[in-house]
């Protein structure tokens, strides 16, 4: 996930990792670059299919609905799906509780994040959960009064969840509950440095600010303040040409670089709002 041997304390390894390599295919193509030798790369995701149909961060691990959700939307980006497809919708559809939602695997709980992987998988591979209604439900019951949404119903709105929520129920094409209230939500989390807080009252969040803007910018909407929020994304820019949480440090891992590049893509208004539904 860096550039950067380890052990160098917080940083990781350069391990192949599966959810790397989705970010940086996503990057690459975003930024017009070539992909180089994708046949391997495919080759190398689809080694990481189990039995179950679920994919692992690597081979011989179990499987995962966010590893899986990585490995089928870095093929789709790649433009062939090459996987077993029907074993992988079996496993996805196995993801899915009594309550609606979806867990990291079978028998998981419910939470937005893994609901969101779900209900992406089964829209690209062309699949109907086993529940749609209770899905939808389940969505539905983690919006606030504030018009955000919570990990889990009955939770605190940040935006982490809400962005999470509201890319599902787009989606699945149901309409935003007080949409108003949802943009003007997000909209005052924003801070006069240009990022935004996670949660009312709590710290400005470098991921949080990527969610807050991808939630804006999918509701056809964009921060009251674009230019504070262009300069402060640019600022986490590291020498070394990546990105960090931290300003003047050096750079994180690709997570940072995908939010920094998708982030300053919706700013300038450069992306379509689907890819950012979908690659998330």
């Amino acid at each position: 996930m860096t550039a950067y041997k380890s052990p160098l304390g917080f940083k990781s390894d350069k391990a192949p990792q599966n959810f790397s390599a989705f970010h940086v295919v996503a990057d690459m193509t975003l930024l017009h670059e070539n992909i180089p030798n994708k046949n391997e790369l495919s080759v190398v995701l689809n080694s990481s299919q189990n039995d179950d149909g679920g994919f692992s961060e690597q081979p011989s691990l179990l499987s995962e609905l966010f590893t899986t959700y990585s490995v089928v939307f870095t093929e789709y980006i790649l433009g062939d799906f090459t996987f077993n497809k029907e074993k992988c919708i079996d496993f996805v559809k196995e993801c899915q509780n009594e309550d609606g939602g979806f867990g990291n695997a079978p028998g998981y709980p419910s939470d937005v994040w893994h609901t969101n992987f779900g209900t992406l998988l089964l829209h690209i591979l062309d699949a109907e959960p086993l529940d749609r209604n209770k899905l939808i439900q389940y969505l539905l019951n983690t919006q606030n009064e504030d018009g955000g949404f919570s990990v889990i119903p009955n939770g605190t709105s940040e935006t982490f969840s809400t962005f999470k929520v509201i890319d599902s129920l787009l989606i699945l094409d149901i309409a935003i509950p007080n949409k108003k209230k949802t943009i003007h939500w997000l909209k005052k989390l924003q801070d006069k440095s240009g990022g935004f807080q996670y949660q009312e009252g709590k710290t400005i969040s470098f991921v949080g600010s990527y969610h807050a803007i991808a939630a804006l910018y999918i509701l056809g909407s964009l921060p009251d303040d674009i230019e504070s929020a262009k300069k402060w994304i640019a600022c986490h820019q590291s020498t070394d040409g990546g990105f960090s949480r931290i300003e003047n440090m050096p750079s994180d891992t690709t997570d940072e670089g995908f939010i920094a590049i998708h982030t300053l893509y919706m700013l300038e208004k450069l992306v379509n709002p689907y890819w950012i539904a979908i690659i998330t």
